[in-house]
């Protein structure tokens, strides 16, 4: 019978994980897993797992690398140049032995695997088999609490929201020397920028053949963070990613959007999911961070367009209607001398005509 074991609960090392790791299980009404977190395995399958060789497959599959969560809890935390130390080892074979190909199905992969780990492992935390191992569930003290609440003399204890916290996370709360927690996000935020990088060369965008002029190209890359913190970075890294994921699944040779009309399909695509009202304003400002990393001329680039963001807010409103709710507008903006004097008008003792008088009280309660 197979465990209700979270993945991620399991004891996981480098290659410890490897003893331990089973295959992700898929959702079904025995175990509540959610129905989502399924369809993003069976996604995964079609598009990352089926595009590696047959022998990569096998090689995984006999160390238990086969769900998105164990490839990411192994592999998803290192720079690229780490992991293809892992592949190397999967492999049996040395770094300079690897095939190109190879070791690109490899990193797309993991990829694939670190975009949707995070949503499994929330679906995962949700379960009651998954709350009741993180300690979340409340405990009943007997049978006399079960019978007050039912008689009404006491609420129900409400369940605390099960939340799976980040690796860098557990790690930073464990941290408590001096000047460690800044040496660690120093670290977080040197492999962030990195994988941003990496991004901006598989967009091909400017920076990278201005860097080549230079006499240390490696140290002109490593300028590109704009100052942000490593969490601005990632989340920006993260949304670039999936829509580069997106036109790699289109067949597209460059991993950027090639017209304004290519960027504005993956949108309406985002939107008829449907997705947060705020999603897509969160793609455009993501696009438009790595074009300015990448050295794209601010206004030239596809997050400074105009016919783009005028198609963001129809989608805004189009996701909010379909959520039930209303769009949001604004009330007028006055300043604070007239909101004086609309106050003044409504409470002066001269002879002003009724109907201003209500005008202005309208206006005081619109404010």
């Amino acid at each position: 019978m197979a465990s209700n074991t979270p993945p991620m609960s399991r004891r996981r090392s480098r290659f410890g994980v490897l003893a331990g790791a089973a295959d992700f299980k898929k959702g079904d009404a025995s175990t509540g897993c959610d129905l989502g977190a399924h369809l993003l395995q069976v996604n995964w399958e079609q598009n990352a797992w089926t595009g590696l060789g047959k022998d990569l497959q096998d090689r995984l599959q006999s160390l238990g690398l086969r769900s998105p969560d164990t490839i990411d809890a192994m592999c998803g935390d290192l720079d690229t140049e780490a992991q293809k130390d892992i592949l190397a080892k999967v492999m049996n074979t040395d770094k300079s032995g690897l095939e190109e190909s190879t070791v690109q199905e490899f990193l797309t992969l993991i990829r694939s695997s670190t975009s949707i780990a995070g949503d499994l492992r929330e679906a995962w935390a949700k379960i009651p088999s998954a709350q009741l191992r993180m300690g979340d569930r409340p405990r009943s003290n007997g049978g006399e609490v079960d019978s007050a609440v039912l008689s009404g003399k006491q609420l129900p204890t409400k369940l605390k929201k099960a939340q799976w916290k980040s690796r860098a996370f557990r790690k930073k709360s464990q941290i408590t020397a001096e000047g460690e927690r800044e040496e660690y996000e120093d670290k977080l935020r040197e492999r962030w920028v990195n994988q941003l990088i990496e991004v901006i060369r598989w967009a091909d965008l400017p920076l990278i053949q201005a860097a080549q002029r230079s006499v240390n190209p490696s140290s002109a890359l490593q300028k590109c963070g704009q100052g942000r913190k490593y969490l601005t970075i990632r989340d920006k890294v993260r949304k670039v990613i999936k829509l580069q994921d997106w036109l790699r699944a289109k067949g597209a040779s460059r991993l950027w959007p090639s017209s304004s009309m290519n960027l504005q399909d993956y949108l309406q695509e985002l939107a008829d999911e449907p997705c947060a009202r705020t999603v897509p304003a969160s793609i455009m400002k993501a696009v438009r961070f790595v074009e300015l990393a990448g050295g794209v001329p601010q206004g030239a680039g596809y997050g400074d367009n105009q016919q783009l963001w005028g198609v963001v807010r129809d989608l805004e409103v189009q996701l909010v209607k379909k959520g039930g709710g209303r769009d949001r507008k604004h009330a007028s903006m006055f300043l604070l001398s007239m909101v004086i004097s609309l106050e003044l008008c409504v409470c002066t003792k001269r002879k002003v005509p009724d109907y201003i008088i209500a005008s202005a009280w309208v206006k005081l309660i619109k404010l």
